[in-house]
């Protein structure tokens, strides 16, 4: 029922699925065939439209929570402790690995 909704009414330009190695509630190849098929019907009424790019990245389903909750926060901790150190020791490498492959995507794709 909901991919149903989906394929007729997903109307993005871009989009990126991020695909985690250790996810073992991972839906992204599901959610990836479901963008392609909506991307199909739109492209029926506007050529040039919907594009699917998918990365695997390591980490698990909740890779994206263990980021520090503010960018400043980030900052000083990566000023005391260095930027590796605090990444590694406080375990958030693979959400910030996330952040940098969403800006690249954004900035390649889309222009930002």
């Amino acid at each position: 029922q909901v991919s149903a909704v989906a394929k007729r009414a997903y109307r993005a330009r871009q989009t990126l699925v991020v695909q985690y190695t250790e996810d073992s509630f991972d839906e992204s190849n599901d959610i990836e065939e479901l963008v392609r098929t909506a991307g199909q019907v739109i492209r029926n009424k506007r050529p040039m439209a919907g594009t699917v790019r998918k990365i695997n990245l390591p980490g698990g389903h909740d890779t994206p929570l263990w980021a520090p909750p503010t960018a400043s926060l980030a900052t000083r901790l990566e000023d005391v402790l260095g930027p590796q150190v605090a990444r590694d020791q406080l375990r958030y490498q693979a959400a910030h690995d996330t952040v940098q492959e969403i800006v690249t995507w954004l900035q390649e794709e889309c222009n930002i």
